[in-house]
């Protein structure tokens, strides 16, 4: 939610139970969004606005349908050691635009993959100098996080046990880099 502070809690707290129920009833993750964002224009009438990132997958054969209403983009980590890949999906903001016009991203997953959400948050965390920590370190991050969870544990040789670990490793040096690069201005999401 854009903004801070009550009014962005509320629309939160409206939102919520509303992108829900849209799941609930919507065939596919473009059509929950766009139905939660028509809720949101008619019902609200307020600047704020939501970004959201909805997918529905199908466990027995990997398939991941993706929307995306102004959110960062996913990234796949590929557990066959490709590079990492942005699962380019993209839309406008739910609540800001009267029909967001959605397309749905499909992306096939394979045992080991990983699938890296992110907010913002991260990308737009800035250092005392003002500069952005942005996609370049976080790419670079990633890379050297999933380089050495190969080197050390074999990753994802072992895919449910190592992709557990890759998983915990990656927020925790993720969190750690992003933390060291922005010094004591903020803290990182």
């Amino acid at each position: 939610v854009t903004g801070k502070g009550i009014a962005a809690g509320l629309m939160m707290a409206f939102a919520r139970p509303v992108i829900h129920a849209a799941l609930d009833a919507a065939p596919g993750p473009a059509v929950a969004l766009e139905r939660t964002n028509r809720i949101l224009v008619e019902e609200l009438h307020t600047r704020l606005f939501i970004t959201a990132l909805v997918g529905s997958l199908d466990a027995g054969s990997g398939r991941l349908r993706v929307a995306n209403a102004g959110h960062e983009p996913p990234l796949l980590v590929p557990g066959d050691g490709r590079p990492v890949l942005n699962v380019t999906c993209g839309g406008l903001l739910l609540g800001a635009f009267t029909s967001l016009g959605l397309d749905e991203t499909e992306v096939q997953l394979a045992p080991g993959d990983l699938l890296l959400l992110y907010t913002d948050g991260v990308t737009d965390a800035a250092d005392a100098a003002g500069e952005r920590f942005g996609e370049p370190r976080l790419y670079a991050t990633l890379d050297a996080t999933l380089d050495g969870l190969r080197a050390i544990w074999g990753w994802p040789e072992t895919p449910y046990d190592g992709s557990r670990r890759a998983l915990a490793a990656l927020k925790n040096l993720t969190s750690d880099v992003i933390g060291r690069f922005c010094g004591s201005v903020q803290e990182a999401t």
